[in-house]
């Protein structure tokens, strides 16, 4: 009877070190290559970069959770936001057509802020801090990355 306990516990560690692996529990999926800002009259335009450290299979959707920006004077939160594909780089690979995130491959993804009125934008300090998620096939809500970097202003086109 202890032998079948000690092979039972020896299988229970086993499989929760294979699991926690590819969850990203002991680093990151993806490495956030850079996060830069555009600014418009009416939107900011955050660009994220991202590069997988591991492939990523049978992917439906990618976004951010618990976003925090920090404008000079305000700091403003959402539970939730939407990325959006961006194929302007060669080694851009289109999501809808691989569903997965390959490896060593550069994901440039992209989200609008268009709620500006009050916002001190005479200054490229700004922070942004984020998880990065994938919904899979199998599984939603899979935290992959971390974004908490100074955003550099790319360009300012107001």
């Amino acid at each position: 009877m202890r032998k079948i306990v000690i092979i039972l516990i020896i299988a229970l560690v086993a499989s929760l070190s294979v699991a926690s692996v590819s969850a990203g529990w002991f680093g990151d999926d993806v490495n956030v290559k850079e996060v830069g800002l555009e600014q418009f009259p009416q939107f900011d335009k955050f660009t994220i970069v991202l590069v997988p450290t591991t492939d990523i299979d049978h992917v439906n959707d990618v976004y951010l959770k618990n976003v925090e920006i920090k404008y000079p004077d305000q700091t403003y939160k959402w539970d939730t936001v939407n990325l959006a594909y961006h194929n302007s780089d060669a080694d851009n690979i289109v999501l809808d057509q691989a569903n997965s995130l390959l490896k060593d491959y550069q994901y440039e993804l992209f989200f609008k802020y268009t709620n500006i009125g009050n916002i001190n934008r005479n200054t490229d300090s700004y922070h942004i801090k984020a998880d990065v998620v994938v919904d899979t096939t199998t599984q939603d809500g899979v935290v992959v990355g971390h974004i908490d970097t100074d955003t550099k202003l790319l360009r300012n086109r107001m």
